[in-house]
């Protein structure tokens, strides 16, 4: 049963697991946190017609006059001509003393102008200024104008009409929900894209006509590379006729009256005077370079308490007015005790969860956060694959599973059996089931984690993680090939996982007796009010049982496998298992009704069938050693094959040396064969002592044991004298 299982889970394994973008690992167990930095070393690659995601662009336009404007996030440029000097401002200036007017709406919102993002802007040949945000556009009649008019998508188009779209075909129909571009051609042709199709005004009218993206391009040709065909992220036109088109961080550009595209990245395409490109990669760009780890998995971990991780550091309240509300009634605090996610961006944006609230700063450095909550988090953010009647497919606002930002800086969160990933600068996600994460992805052993993730994160050195429980998976980006292991394997014999784990079962298991204790008087005051003195006193002691708990269920199973071990020994096999295949089993086996009792189920059905399968197969024979194991997925039974040499050399002069097994108190002499592993020769066991360190000459030893059992026996007949015990003359080597 659910209900059960989550009583006897044992202490979380991690609670977060990220990279900060110098390589700084940051993992958080429970109240504490442990770092290390990672050195990287520049390793030169070849040129790729790659760029950063952090130098793509929002919106892209040009005035009749040749100005070019384009915007970045809240961020804003402009420059007179194609060879003049950016200049950098904000969306705030670009729209200060400009206001919004709105016929019989007074409200304060309704004059808001979107000074975060744009998701378009166009500018006609007649300077007629187009912005939309969601389903809001606003527009004015003039660059210079001071007064700008708000409209929603759908009352814009509602006179319009798509004359070759299909009646029964919504998504051939003008969108109402957002554009993806907007855009006037020289010869005032509106255009309009959202996903694979687009949408071209005829001239002078209310007609439109629709489109594939990938028909867009008929009878032209493109340099290199394939056509976008579909999720155009800027479209314009420049007063020549220029026309471009923005996919990522490619942009593609056709001269006016030509049929050929070339393309060419951003950065190429904005020059040397690119005013969104970093300092530090504009000192050199001649060679390209890539980081690798150096020195994996030997550096030390530093351990901190999460109070002191933000010591020195305050949260700002959020102009949202639910917020200062839920600030008023409770002072904002920072998580001290644990947090559902920590996800560092390349550029630094750092941001935590824990429920629905979510604490963020613009770097790790900044001493001032913000809160706000997921429902705010993602109110303008659109799931554009999502059914309108599945909520569970929309973003989730309750809580996150995992959050991380991958190589290309895009968001990705997972809640239960669903991911969500984010479009490049867009409010635009996609999603989809955990088992579509890893289409056409290969994996060496076992299966996928397709239930549910407990950490996802992406390292500077382009590595992908994702951890379930005590089992890590992971690959390189450009490969396909993923990677399972646990967690003490991945992360080396310094990881603090095992020490904290250790640690907060003790501090769990105090405040339980404390729990316990409290109950248990409790239960002796409601005892005394419901029985009489008189029946009470005949009773010799009162005894209130503990609820059974992950470590109490871990011994049970323990003595349980030695029936286990007792079977097996009568066949002449070994049996060991696993501490990760005993917590397998607690958490498969265990009951809130029937307590312990469905455990003997589980041990019969998850090891002894199997067992048995694999010896009736003949799989396992005698003085062979079963292992059972757990590896995230299934168990895993490992056989340990023993080969067993009869017989004894007739050479007095061979040396042997007499060991004790420990477990079942067998003795028997060995010869010492190179390369091999000493066990008992009855029950493979591997806890032998050698009696006495000197060679031994085997007749002298049997000589010795016979007179042992003569003065032990002296009446029997030479006929029924029991003979050496075979199995103490066996040699055993693997």
């Amino acid at each position: 049963m659910k209900s059960g299982k989550a009583q006897v889970e044992e202490p979380n394994v991690l609670s977060t697991y990220t990279y900060s973008p110098n390589g700084r690992e940051i993992l958080t167990i429970g109240s504490k946190y442990f770092q290390r930095t990672q050195q990287f070393i520049d390793v030169p690659i070849e040129k790729q017609n790659t760029l950063d995601e952090t130098e793509s662009l929002s919106t892209l336009c040009f005035t009749p006059r040749g100005r070019q404007i384009m915007t970045r996030t809240s961020q804003y440029f402009e420059r007179e001509a194609a060879a003049g000097k950016w200049k950098n401002s904000t969306l705030t200036d670009y729209f200060n003393g400009q206001k919004i007017e709105n016929e019989g709406s007074k409200s304060q919102e309704e004059q808001i102008f979107p000074i975060e993002s744009l998701d378009t802007h166009a500018i006609s040949s007649e300077g007629v200024e187009m912005i939309s945000k969601g389903d809001i556009l606003y527009y004015r009649t003039s660059t210079t104008a001071k007064v700008w008019k708000k409209s929603t998508l759908i009352d814009y188009v509602k006179d319009n009409i798509v004359i070759n779209a299909l009646p029964d075909a919504p998504d051939q129909q003008l969108p109402t929900a957002r554009f993806e571009t907007h855009s006037f051609s020289p010869d005032e042709k509106e255009i309009i894209t959202l996903g694979d199709r687009f949408w071209r005004r005829k001239e002078d009218s209310n007609d439109w006509e629709t489109g594939l993206i990938k028909n867009y391009f008929v009878n032209q040709t493109v340099q290199t590379g394939t056509f976008p065909s579909d999720h155009w992220t800027i479209h314009t036109f420049s007063p020549t006729g220029d026309e471009y088109i923005l996919v990522d961080v490619t942009v593609y550009v056709r001269k006016a009256d030509a049929t050929i595209w070339e393309s060419k990245t951003i950065s190429e395409y904005l020059g040397q005077d690119n005013p969104i490109k970093s300092k530090e990669k504009t000192e050199d760009t001649k060679q390209a370079t890539q980081k690798i780890p150096k020195d994996e998995g030997h550096k030390t971990w530093q351990e901190g308490v999460l109070l002191d991780y933000f010591a020195g550091q305050e949260i700002e309240k959020e102009a949202n007015n639910d917020v200062n509300n839920y600030a008023e009634e409770k002072k904002e605090e920072f998580p001290f005790f644990g947090f559902d996610t920590h996800a560092i961006s390349k550029k630094g944006v750092e941001m935590i969860t824990k429920g629905n609230n979510v604490y963020y700063h613009s770097s790790t450095t900044e001493k001032t956060w913000k809160m706000t909550k997921l429902i705010h988090l993602f109110k303008n953010n659109v799931v554009v694959n999502a059914i309108p009647d599945a909520p569970d497919e929309q973003l989730p606002t309750a809580a996150l599973k995992t959050h991380a930002f991958d190589s290309q800086d895009r968001e990705v969160v997972t809640y239960k059996d669903r991911y969500w990933r984010k479009k490049a600068n867009l409010n635009d996600w996609e999603t989809g089931l955990l088992k579509d994460y890893f289409t056409d992805q290969t994996l060496e052993k076992g299966n996928f984690p397709t239930t549910y993730w407990d950490v996802h994160c992406f390292s500077p050195s382009g590595l992908e993680v994702i951890i379930v429980g005590e089992v890590i998976w992971f690959h390189k980006l450009d490969e396909s090939n993923w990677t399972m292991k646990r967690l003490d394997e991945y992360f080396g014999d310094n990881f603090p996982l095992r020490q904290q784990v250790d640690e907060k079962l003790k501090i769990d298991d105090e405040i339980e007796k404390k729990k316990f204790g409290v109950l248990k008087s409790k239960v002796m005051e409601e005892l005394h009010k419901f029985f009489r003195p008189e029946l009470i006193n005949r009773f010799d002691e009162v005894v209130v049982f503990e609820p059974l708990r992950f470590i109490h269920m871990k011994f049970i199973v323990k003595i349980q496998l030695k029936g286990v071990r007792k079977a097996m020994e009568d066949q002449d096999m070994g049996f060991s298992c696993t501490d990760a295949a005993i917590k397998e089993i607690v958490r498969s086996g265990f009951d809130p009704v029937f307590g312990a009792r469905p455990l003997r189920r589980a041990i019969q059905k998850l090891v002894e069938n199997p067992l048995s399968s694999l010896i009736i197969e003949k799989k396992v024979k005698p003085g062979n050693q079963v292992l059972v194991d757990f590896d995230g997925q299934d168990f895993v039974f490992n056989i340990e094959k023993t080969e067993i040499v009869t017989g004894v050399s007739d050479k007095a002069s061979q040396a042997k040396k007499k060991y004790l097994c420990e477990s079942c108190a067998n003795k028997f002499i060995t010869e010492i064969v190179l390369n091999s592993t000493l066990i008992c020769s009855k029950c493979a066991s591997h806890e032998i002592s050698e009696v006495f360190d000197e060679c031994l000459d085997v007749s002298s030893f049997e000589k010795q044991k016979e007179k042992k059992e003569e003065l032990k026996t002296p009446n029997l007949n030479s006929d029924m004298q029991t003979p050496v015990d075979q199995t103490a003359q066996q040699s055993v080597a693997v």
